[in-house]
């Protein structure tokens, strides 16, 4: 409706082709075996700070997260135990999530994913279409002390590096409860809220007569 509004684009049809556990490499794919037959104006790829981690260390972080862990003996004695041991495993985890992530820019897998945004851009040359990177943060600390603000910078340079534009969502985020804009306690992506705003801050960004 925003995108209509402007004037810009009378007609508006979107194509929601988000897959889960999907990262740079997959997106570009997608585009080349099947996106690229609805002939786009616009391309809104999303880059989640992870996604430049290994594909086998996410899906073994994400299993561990589910797997439910032995609890010491103490633990299976006392309900306060059990959740002292419980609170230890989910920092433990949270702790090492963060530090893969950081980790993740300083090896191939980042190295992939500033290859892969140049690609796209010339696909977007070559197929004439706007390509724009959408920047997710991790929805973690966002009321006080995000840890990640440094890596959101290192990602635009490499759009601007790139030639492709970007849109920064940490702003749109900051200062809100991260947990409101979580599917669910135990799941940490964004939920309708996180998208909305996401969806609305891009229809700005996409309406505005130049991109900024």
């Amino acid at each position: 409706k925003l995108l209509m509004e402007s004037g810009r684009y009378p007609r508006v049809e979107a194509v929601n082709a988000g897959v889960q556990a999907y990262g740079t490499r997959e997106e570009a794919a997608l585009y080349a075996l099947q996106g690229c037959r609805f002939q786009p104006d616009v391309v809104v790829l999303g880059f989640v700070l992870n996604d430049a981690t290994d594909f086998a260390e996410t899906i073994r972080q994400n299993d561990a997260r589910n797997k439910d862990a032995p609890l010491s003996l103490p633990g299976r004695m006392s309900k306060l135990w059990e959740m002292v041991e419980r609170r230890r495993r989910e920092q433990a985890m949270q702790a090492e999530f963060f530090e893969t992530t950081r980790r993740s820019f300083q090896g191939p897998g980042w190295e992939e994913c500033q290859r892969l945004l140049k690609e796209m851009q010339q696909r977007a040359q070559r197929d004439r279409f706007r390509l724009v990177v959408a920047i997710f943060p991790i929805f973690w600390g966002l009321e006080d002390g995000y840890p990640f603000a440094d890596l959101h910078g290192q990602v635009a340079a490499a759009c601007r590096d790139a030639g492709c534009e970007c849109v920064d969502l940490l702003e749109v985020y900051r200062g809100r409860p991260s947990e409101s804009l979580w599917v669910h306690p135990t799941d940490q992506h964004p939920n309708e809220l996180a998208h909305r705003l996401a969806a609305e801050r891009l229809a700005t960004y996409l309406s505005a007569p130049t991109p900024p």
